[in-house]
């Protein structure tokens, strides 16, 4: 409790701050990318608390086939609603997570982690070269904001085909999960 208060107050002084001083244009501007900001702070809190509580979920698994290599679809339950749906998938030239995070049974975050490999995983010296991660971060079905791993927005073409993506596996999927 005391951490979300602390995150809070911080969000209020930096919208005080940032406020003063500006035209009306400015301010609405500025109000809006504050919302956005709090609403993406909040996101992440609610996200990393889940994780820690994820052992205490009711879990249910199945394998599917979206890659050349296939993969694992979790679905993590918190009072037999589905709260976080996570894909490990694998390929001939890499492998990734997504994870899909659910509040009040609307996606709010995504996250996903993608490694790439020098040469196809079965190959002899195959290892990662490169590790990225990209962070979705949504509203009403909305995409608000997208991130890569050194924290620069994503060109909105690649984050919604992307979307796209992850609406599939929940269109596919989520129905098939149930809580243990």
């Amino acid at each position: 409790m005391k951490n979300i208060l602390t995150m809070l107050l911080i969000v209020f002084v930096m919208f005080v701050q940032n406020s003063a001083g500006k035209s009306q244009d400015e301010k609405q501007l500025s109000e809006n990318d504050h919302n956005i900001d709090s609403v993406l702070i909040s996101t992440d809190f609610q996200y990393k608390l889940f994780l820690t509580e994820l052992e205490s979920c009711k879990k249910d698994t199945m394998i599917i086939f979206e890659t050349t290599q296939g993969g694992i679809l979790a679905g993590y339950f918190e009072v037999n609603k589905l709260r976080l749906m996570r894909n490990e998938y694998y390929g001939e030239m890499g492998k990734g997570v997504i994870d899909i995070f659910f509040v009040d049974g609307k996606v709010i975050f995504v996250k996903e982690i993608v490694v790439n490999y020098n040469v196809p995983i079965y190959m002899e010296n195959s290892r990662a070269v490169k590790i990225s991660e990209y962070r979705y971060y949504l509203k009403n079905n909305r995409l608000l904001k997208c991130f890569d791993d050194k924290g620069e927005a994503v060109v909105e073409d690649y984050s919604t085909a992307r979307l796209g993506l992850f609406n599939k596996l929940i269109d596919k999927y989520s129905k098939n999960l149930k809580p243990g």
